[in-house]
Protein backbone atom coordinates (compact mmCIF):
# COMPACT_ATOMS: atom_id res chain seq x y z
CA UNK A 1 0.00 0.00 0.00
CA UNK A 2 1.76 3.00 -1.30
CA UNK A 3 0.99 6.98 -0.83
CA UNK A 4 2.18 10.10 -1.28
CA UNK A 5 0.04 11.81 0.81
CA UNK A 6 2.13 13.12 3.82
CA UNK A 7 -0.70 13.51 6.03
CA UNK A 8 -0.26 9.61 7.06
CA UNK A 9 3.23 10.79 8.86
CA UNK A 10 0.75 12.78 11.19
CA UNK A 11 -0.63 9.59 14.25
CA UNK A 12 -3.12 11.95 14.81
CA UNK A 13 -4.33 12.51 11.68
CA UNK A 14 -7.35 10.53 9.90
CA UNK A 15 -4.71 10.02 6.77
CA UNK A 16 -2.69 7.86 9.10
CA UNK A 17 -5.60 5.41 10.82
CA UNK A 18 -7.13 5.09 6.92
CA UNK A 19 -3.49 4.49 5.71
CA UNK A 20 -2.68 2.02 8.63
CA UNK A 21 -6.35 0.09 8.70
CA UNK A 22 -5.01 -0.20 4.76
CA UNK A 23 -1.82 -1.85 5.13
CA UNK A 24 -3.06 -4.25 8.16
CA UNK A 25 -5.93 -5.22 6.01
CA UNK A 26 -3.76 -5.89 3.14
CA UNK A 27 -1.19 -7.43 4.99
CA UNK A 28 -3.99 -9.67 7.09
CA UNK A 29 -5.48 -10.85 3.50
CA UNK A 30 -2.30 -12.05 2.18
CA UNK A 31 -1.50 -14.30 5.67
CA UNK A 32 -5.33 -15.29 5.38
CA UNK A 33 -5.19 -16.59 1.82
CA UNK A 34 -2.23 -18.44 2.30
CA UNK A 35 -3.18 -19.93 5.04
CA UNK A 36 -6.35 -21.22 3.86
CA UNK A 37 -4.75 -22.48 0.24
CA UNK A 38 -2.37 -24.79 2.56
CA UNK A 39 -0.06 -24.85 -0.62
CA UNK A 40 3.06 -22.81 -0.09
CA UNK A 41 6.02 -24.01 2.38
CA UNK A 42 7.96 -21.81 4.66
CA UNK A 43 11.23 -22.43 5.75
CA UNK A 44 10.44 -26.19 5.22
CA UNK A 45 6.98 -26.15 6.92
CA UNK A 46 3.28 -25.84 5.28
CA UNK A 47 2.16 -22.38 5.83
CA UNK A 48 -1.63 -23.06 6.70
CA UNK A 49 -3.98 -22.67 9.96
CA UNK A 50 -1.20 -24.28 12.56
CA UNK A 51 1.11 -21.76 11.59
CA UNK A 52 -1.12 -19.70 13.72
CA UNK A 53 -1.28 -16.37 11.97
CA UNK A 54 -2.65 -13.38 14.63
CA UNK A 55 -2.11 -10.32 12.98
CA UNK A 56 -0.61 -7.26 11.68
CA UNK A 57 -0.09 -3.68 13.17
CA UNK A 58 1.90 -1.01 11.88
CA UNK A 59 3.85 0.53 14.52
CA UNK A 60 5.62 3.39 12.83
CA UNK A 61 5.37 5.13 8.97
CA UNK A 62 8.22 7.88 8.73
CA UNK A 63 9.80 9.55 6.22
CA UNK A 64 13.10 8.23 4.99
CA UNK A 65 15.87 10.48 5.22
CA UNK A 66 17.43 11.16 1.98
CA UNK A 67 20.92 9.46 2.77
CA UNK A 68 19.65 6.43 4.27
CA UNK A 69 17.30 5.26 1.35
CA UNK A 70 20.12 3.53 -0.58
CA UNK A 71 21.82 1.82 2.44
CA UNK A 72 17.89 0.44 3.49
CA UNK A 73 16.42 -3.12 2.02
CA UNK A 74 14.25 -1.69 -0.68
CA UNK A 75 12.57 -4.93 -1.44
CA UNK A 76 8.96 -3.56 -1.19
CA UNK A 77 10.25 0.12 -0.95
CA UNK A 78 8.06 2.79 -3.90
CA UNK A 79 8.90 6.17 -2.02
CA UNK A 80 9.95 7.90 0.61
CA UNK A 81 7.77 6.81 3.48
CA UNK A 82 8.42 3.82 5.77
CA UNK A 83 6.04 1.51 7.26
CA UNK A 84 7.55 -1.09 10.24
CA UNK A 85 4.63 -3.84 10.93
CA UNK A 86 4.59 -6.18 13.62
CA UNK A 87 3.22 -9.57 12.38
CA UNK A 88 2.48 -11.68 15.41
CA UNK A 89 2.52 -15.72 14.64
CA UNK A 90 2.25 -18.65 16.97
CA UNK A 91 4.38 -20.54 14.93
CA UNK A 92 7.78 -17.87 15.61
CA UNK A 93 9.80 -19.28 12.54
CA UNK A 94 8.81 -17.16 10.31
CA UNK A 95 11.52 -14.99 8.92
CA UNK A 96 11.83 -11.99 6.11
CA UNK A 97 12.00 -13.56 3.17
CA UNK A 98 8.99 -15.93 4.03
CA UNK A 99 7.01 -12.98 5.14
CA UNK A 100 8.30 -11.62 1.31
CA UNK A 101 6.92 -14.87 -0.16
CA UNK A 102 3.50 -14.63 1.48
CA UNK A 103 3.35 -11.29 0.46
CA UNK A 104 4.44 -11.25 -3.47
CA UNK A 105 1.95 -14.85 -3.84
CA UNK A 106 -0.72 -11.97 -2.76
CA UNK A 107 0.02 -9.68 -5.62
Amino acid sequence: VTTADSAVLDIESAGFAIYKANVESKFDAAFESAMESGSMTINEKTFDTKIGYYGSEVVAVYAQPESNRRKKRRKRSEGKTVVEVDISVRDGTIDGAGIDEVLEASD
